[in-house]
């Protein structure tokens, strides 16, 4: 804003006052609908009893779905490990009997030469 001699100011600097109507932005405060009240001091912080149940509320659904995803992971983890030991059992049957094959050919060799 300028004045009539160009220098400019601030708004709401000299003669632009606040009016008997006017609301300073400091003094409001809003009713709530559950009979608390809000104000826009930065320094309060209103919280309501809807806010504490609503914040209790999605941490239960938090932690109940942590122990979903946990109990999940368990269970996967379960039945890799026993497909994984699955695995190698059929591992060492298969060098077992690969071993026992073997031998036997070696002893057979051996009788006939005998």
């Amino acid at each position: 804003m300028e004045t009539r001699t160009g220098q400019s100011r601030p708004f709401g600097s000299g003669g632009q006052g606040l009016g008997p109507h006017s609301v300073s932005a400091r003094n409001i405060n809003l009713l709530l609908p559950d009979g608390g009240v809000k104000s826009d001091e930065p320094s309060e912080v209103v919280i309501t009893k809807e806010m504490e149940a609503e914040e209790q509320q999605l941490m239960e659904e938090g932690e109940r779905k942590e122990e979903e995803m946990m109990k999940k992971a368990q269970e996967s983890w379960q039945k890799d490990s026993q497909d994984m030991r699955f695995k190698r059992l059929q591992h060492l049957l298969q060098k077992s009997n690969i071993y026992s094959k073997f031998l036997l050919t070696k002893m057979e060799q051996q009788q006939q030469e005998v």
